[in-house]
């Protein structure tokens, strides 16, 4: 705006140049005479201050529009992502144990062993597959958890905030059927505070059918 408004001044300028011509000593020299001369004119309401500052930035009504907007949005946007983390939380967790029970029967059948399937190993929220070596002594050791045998898997963890109960020892043998510290069908319940769960159930033959979600 600024630099517009100059070209609309400048306009207003006129150039006038004239040439002498004068004799010094019989030399002929050219003089060149420049001045400018000018019409006093107002600033265009555009230039103007008012007009300058009508076009700046927002009015505090309207930031207090904005933000209340902002705030209206944000009461309801928020609960609803909430909701959406923990239920994602929770499926990735289910979906964790249904695959380690799978890998456990793939495991015994193709090793033609037994694995048990243990939570709360070693730790809270957090569980392993093991080789069942036959060796009482080891296998129903307070430590096993913490041990690691040829065939053990690493340690799982649950994500945060999710847990799955008191479920079931889960022994799978080598023909691939599974037999529980509990009944068969064995059920597991993964939940997330009082907010969302869902359930899985692992049959005799090791096929898994997850609860409605």
């Amino acid at each position: 705006m600024a630099s517009q408004c100059l070209r609309n001044r400048n306009h207003l300028l006129r150039f006038s140049t004239f040439r002498i011509a004068l004799d010094a000593r019989l030399r002929l020299e050219i003089v060149t005479i420049q001045w400018v001369s000018g019409t006093k004119r107002r600033w265009s309401a555009d230039c103007s201050r008012g007009g300058v500052r009508s076009s700046q930035g927002f009015t505090l009504f309207e930031l207090l529009i904005v933000t209340a907007l902002i705030s209206i949005l944000s009461a309801v946007a928020i609960p609803t992502l909430q909701e959406s983390t923990r239920r994602n939380s929770v499926w990735t967790a289910s979906e964790m144990i249904g695959t380690q029970v799978r890998q456990a029967r793939l495991k015994a059948i193709s090793r033609n062993k037994s694995f048990r399937l243990r939570f709360d190993c070693p730790a809270a929220g957090q569980f392993r597959i093991l080789e069942v070596t036959g060796d009482s002594t080891i296998d129903n050791a307070t430590t096993r958890c913490a041990q690691q045998q040829t065939h053990d898997s690493g340690v799982y963890v649950m994500p945060t905030n999710v847990s799955y109960g008191t479920p079931p020892v889960l022994t799978v043998n080598s023909r691939g059927v599974f037999s529980s510290s509990g009944s068969i069908p064995a059920t597991i319940t993964v939940t997330y505070g009082t907010y969302s769960s869902r359930q899985l159930s692992v049959s005799a033959t090791g096929q898994i059918n997850f609860a409605v979600y």
